[in-house]
């Protein structure tokens, strides 16, 4: 009998150890910092950014910062996707094939995105925008181009009318794979002395890439339309913008740099700029936390929602799924028994008047006369039988109460109102 219950409580700990014990004594995956999107304390958070955006609202269009934790598939059919952003700083794994053609669809319907990756996790998306991610480290050494020492490459550039130095933080390169399905615009680069260790060597090699490599990149899908007979290849009106390091958005390089001339905007002013530039009318900038690599004990959980997005998101897996819940239904339904039971039937044809309500002063007191009779039974250890042949002289006896007496003995008297708590009162305290 205690079988199934043991197999039961077996189960349950056995999948809260797998699931969730386990892999919190695993060790934190390499490269895979997270980048909180609410975070305004720690330097690899990305609350600054968000309040940033935020605050925009303050002073035209309104703007809001949301977060995705499960796959980017479910910005599939979004309504609006000319006013939403989809952020993926720092990516750290790649994408899956259904998420690579939602996110394309998504730009083709008029959304923007903003890929910021320094380890080229991003490519199996950024190739469909013609856009190769070194995912080695760049350094600038010409003079003035850094700060502090040439991994902390200054970009200086012209966006949106005005000019912008970026400090980035060990960075990587981009550069471009021709397509003529994408319209691609180089937004910004590093000296000419800047070099890709290409190699991986951690030195400037001869193989090594050199010179004015991107690191900002704007990216527009074209459409292959015919006009006039003659195929023509025509933007459409989503955007992308690839940069090649994801540290300029948290708070360690929001500030950065400190010290530019006036007029000229930093780390902060660009990032503003760009939400700005992607929508100007305002709108929402989801951060999607699925690209990064948690800690063991949460990446169980984010994984559980990754697969929940993508199956749900796919005809052929949501098809699946629904066929073997209504499957194992089925089962259940078929070796279940007395299914009878399950549902409550009510017939309004059985339904019967109560002839006297319970609040009424006759019920009340045909209660107390039946508690008070099996009081004085119960406490004589008698049965109904013999409490029935007792004759009413040896009742009175026994009973002793007058109160209980009249209310046991003379069942036809009406009793008030105010008499029903003193004979209660009664029944309680007899026998003590």
């Amino acid at each position: 009998m205690l079988l199934k219950p043991l197999l039961a409580v077996v189960a349950l700990v056995s999948g809260t150890v797998i699931y969730g014990a386990l892999p919190a004594l695993l060790s934190g995956p390499e490269g895979g910092e997270t980048l909180q999107p609410f975070d305004v304390e720690s330097y690899h958070g990305l609350g600054v950014f968000a309040s940033a955006v935020e605050f925009l609202s303050l002073s035209g269009p309104q703007y809001r910062v949301q977060t995705l934790v499960g796959s980017p598939s479910v910005l599939k059919g979004v309504e609006h996707p000319e006013k939403v952003v989809y952020f993926a700083p720092g990516v750290s794994r790649p994408y899956r094939a259904e998420e690579i053609d939602t996110l394309v669809a998504f730009h083709r319907a008029g959304g923007r995105s903003i890929v910021a990756d320094d380890f080229g996790y991003a490519n199996s998306l950024a190739q469909k925008f013609g856009i190769f991610y070194f995912g080695t480290d760049l350094w600038d050494l010409e003079d003035g181009r850094y700060d502090r020492n040439i991994s902390l490459p200054l970009v200086p550039f012209t966006f949106a009318g005005k000019p912008y130095v970026v400090e980035l933080n060990e960075p990587t390169g981009i550069t471009l794979i021709q397509n003529p399905e994408v319209n691609t615009t180089v937004v910004a680069h590093c000296s000419e002395k800047c070099y890709a260790d290409i190699d991986r060597s951690g030195t400037v090699n001869i193989g090594d890439k050199k010179g004015n490599i991107t690191v900002i990149m704007r990216a527009q899908l074209q459409d292959n339309i015919s006009v006039n007979g003659v195929p023509t290849y025509v933007p459409t009106t989503g955007e992308a913008y690839f940069i090649s390091d994801a540290s300029v958005f948290t708070k360690e390089m929001m500030e950065k740099p400190s010290d530019l001339p006036g007029g000229t905007g930093g780390n902060l002013d660009f990032a503003i700029a760009l939400v700005r530039t992607l929508l100007p009318e305002g709108g929402t900038v989801i951060i999607d936390e699925s690209r990064h690599l948690h800690e063991p004990g949460s990446q169980v959980v984010y994984s559980s929602f990754e697969t929940g997005a993508v199956a749900t998101s796919r005809a052929d897996f949501a098809a699946v799924l629904i066929g073997g819940a209504g499957l194992m239904l089925a089962i259940i339904v078929v070796r279940a028994k007395d299914r009878e039971n399950w549902i409550h039937k009510f017939d309004l044809s059985t339904f019967h008047p109560r002839p006297q309500l319970p609040e009424t002063v006759a019920v009340q007191s045909e209660r107390l006369r039946e508690v008070a009779r099996l009081k004085i039974q119960m406490t004589h250890s008698m049965s109904e039988e013999e409490f029935a042949a007792i004759p009413p002289e040896q009742m009175k006896v026994m009973i002793r109460d007058p109160m209980l007496i009249d209310l046991i003995m003379n069942p036809g008297r009406p009793w008030a109102a105010e008499e029903l708590r003193p004979a209660a009162e009664h029944i309680r305290a007899w026998g003590k």
